[in-house]
């Protein structure tokens, strides 16, 4: 190979990572839209669940809706859970609700409470971000309708 070939190959190297270098570094620069909402626990209730420091109407004004699949991080464990206003998941199955009497969003495992390991965790921060919007609506919309208002909704 000649020298002005390996010249020319030496030239196309670099501007490729002058090129990837600067549309990587072009997008961090764009701010994130995505939903996040960061809180702590705030205590536990009787069920074992988690309650947080914010609201339904503050996930709502966040960007939250029920039947959403949110990421929820505590320390440096995340988890993948759907967010509904019932416990519509399978006993023990993780999920966010804001369920119509508790006064704040509740992270807990379907009819039987947080595992031990999540448990005692008051003062911890919190972050949820979105996942998937509207994944668990279909779930969430199905349930509403057959447990309305006239009927109660599944116990924890």
């Amino acid at each position: 190979m000649s020298k002005y070939n390996e010249w020319r190959l030496s030239l196309i190297g670099v501007l490729f990572s002058l090129l990837t270098l600067g549309t990587s570094c072009a997008n961090e620069d764009k701010p994130i839209d995505e939903p996040v909402l960061k809180g702590i626990i705030s205590s536990y209730n009787e069920y074992d669940g988690a309650m947080l420091d914010f609201t339904e109407a503050d996930m709502e004004k966040a960007g939250f809706t029920l039947g959403d699949v949110v990421s929820i991080t505590i320390d440096d464990k995340t988890f993948i859970i759907p967010y509904y206003d019932g416990y519509y998941s399978r006993g023990g199955e993780l999920l966010l609700v804001a369920y119509p009497s508790y006064p704040s969003i509740c992270f807990t495992a379907s009819n039987t409470g947080l595992p031990m390991e999540l448990k005692g965790l008051v003062g911890h921060a919190v972050t949820v971000r979105m996942k998937e919007k509207g994944g668990c609506l279909n779930v969430q919309e199905a349930m509403t309708m057959t447990y309305s208002n006239d009927r109660p909704m599944l116990a924890p």
